[in-house]
């Protein structure tokens, strides 16, 4: 009976290993900025991982009597959209064949505008990550951004791959100018659709919860379903077998 137990063990080791991904986990970075007041300037997010990122959820905070929050840009075919609450910058990444996850490529950058002189870290969390087979990724640093901001007079610089873009633009707007009071804002607002609703919606583009997953386990289900069967009558067999040999002959 000690051997049936142990064989059912593996065979159930065995159907769930499939479930448990060995691969390395996903890590995150930020880059850096240095500008001047009243400049626009992008925080570029980059990934690092041994398989490709198809889905991804963040969660950005900064300080906003520093910086204002502008938007977000992503390189086709990267699918992005964002919220933003007053509070936390909310973001949703797409990629339908999963993007390359070597640190060399950006997923999407954040455009800012600084406001006035100072320094701060752009912190975020990040959650829901996918690779382009449907598993999840374990999540691993998150590095955040530092950003400096400097009076008119000193240099720019920026770690950005696109940062200080539109300055010209900009050089023009006075620190007199009148500051609204922030609202909240969406990717959605100029097609008119619920932002939260296209927010929390994007990952269904492509059925990972509805569909794949659940798929998955049913089958394995099935299976240890089949195992438990089989266990069952290997065990009936070696305990009629054992009777019938104690059984004394007449």
């Amino acid at each position: 009976m000690k051997r049936v137990t142990a064989l059912f063990l593996c065979l159930t080791l065995f159907l769930f290993m499939p479930s448990v991904h060995a691969e390395g986990g996903v890590s995150f970075v930020m880059s850096d900025a240095e500008i001047q007041e009243n400049r626009l300037f992008e925080l570029a997010v980059s990934a690092q991982s041994d398989r490709p990122l198809s889905a991804a959820l963040f969660t950005f905070s900064y300080d906003r009597t520093l910086a204002e929050f502008r938007g977000v840009t992503a390189e086709k075919p990267f699918k992005t959209a964002f919220y933003d609450d007053g509070n936390e910058v909310r973001v949703s990444f797409l990629s339908a064949d999963g993007a390359a996850s070597d640190g060399t490529n950006d997923l999407f950058s954040l455009k800012f505008k600084s406001l006035s002189s100072g320094s701060f870290s752009a912190d975020y969390t990040v959650s829901e990550c996918v690779d382009n087979h449907a598993a999840y990724m374990p999540i691993g640093a998150c590095t955040s951004g530092s950003v400096t901001i400097t009076g008119k007079t000193a240099a720019v610089r920026s770690g950005g791959s696109k940062s200080a873009s539109g300055s010209s633009k900009n050089s023009n707007t006075g620190a007199g100018s009148r500051k609204s009071t922030p609202k909240p804002t969406s990717s959605a607002e100029k097609t008119g659709e619920e932002p939260t609703l296209q927010l929390l919606g994007t990952l269904s583009e492509i059925s990972l919860r509805d569909s794949i997953m659940p798929i998955e386990r049913v089958a394995q289900i099935f299976a240890l379903c089949g195992a438990v069967v089989i266990m069952a009558l290997i065990g009936l067999l070696l305990w009629r077998g054992k009777r019938s040999v104690k059984t004394p002959k007449k």
